[in-house]
């Protein structure tokens, strides 16, 4: 639209009999969803859709409004031929429309395709990123969400740099920590955070309010990351790949 904060996106398939219109409705809502998630992994990451609007068309006749089943049937009816009038409650519009909140950015050169299966992953690269946008050091935090996703996706754990971010998700995870690979890993990286409890046991404690501590957490959260993007990347290929 001319104010370019509200921009319309339209997806449709072809040759859909009537009968077919409730399993393809799914699989249109299913694209665009893909390009919100895809443009959301991009950074647009405040850009949202409503769906709205749902068409059948049938050959020289006006594009029949789907709302529900009631309406599905009707033009199931019609398309053999028979007088089908039927009253409805009315319901909320459907529509595929995509609001804006941030400064208006050019559409991508190709269309962005984000499995829906790996929503949750986006999701969660959402999250992590949004706390970009505070003052305050979050770091602990977005390490917290990276690791999630490296937990569940990176199949090979044995690693030195895999155990290294672990060691510094548990660090920022808990109250005090006393396990002896976070323990070994400390003393290497940031040995002032290693002290010897009551009990004369070493343990750890993470203070956001200390700064050699966010220095250290820091470059562990850019490198999970790095690592998690990658991670999503390598998903969204393996599955367009299957897909094809």
């Amino acid at each position: 639209e001319d104010d370019k904060q509200v921009g319309y996106l339209t997806v449709w398939k072809e040759d859909i009999t009537p009968e077919l219109i409730k399993e393809n409705w799914r699989s249109l809502e299913e694209k665009v969803e893909s390009f919100v998630l895809g443009m959301n992994f991009s950074g647009n990451r405040k850009l949202t859709c409503n769906l709205t609007t749902v068409n059948y068309y049938i050959e020289n006749e006006e594009p029949f409004h789907i709302r529900n089943d009631i309406d599905i049937d009707a033009i199931i009816r019609r398309s053999k031929g028979e007088d089908y009038s039927y009253c409805y409650a009315e319901l909320p519009a459907l529509q595929c429309n995509m609001t804006i909140n941030i400064q208006p950015s050019s559409l991508p050169a190709t269309m962005p395709n984000i499995p829906p299966i790996l929503k949750r992953f986006i999701l969660t690269v959402i999250q992590a990123e949004d706390l970009d946008e505070h003052s305050a050091n979050y770091q602990d935090e977005k390490l917290k969400r990276w690791f999630l996703i490296l937990e569940e996706l990176e199949e090979t754990k044995n690693t030195p740099s895999y155990n290294e971010i672990k060691c510094a998700r548990h660090f920022v995870s808990h109250s005090s920590c006393h396990g002896s690979e976070v323990i070994l890993f400390l003393k290497r990286e940031l040995p002032s955070a290693v002290y010897v409890n009551d009990s004369g046991k070493e343990e750890a404690r993470f203070s956001r309010d200390n700064q050699s501590h966010i220095s250290l957490v820091s470059q562990y959260e850019t490198k999970a990351r790095n690592w998690a993007r990658n991670l999503i990347n390598q998903q969204i290929t393996r599955i367009d790949n299957c897909a094809t």
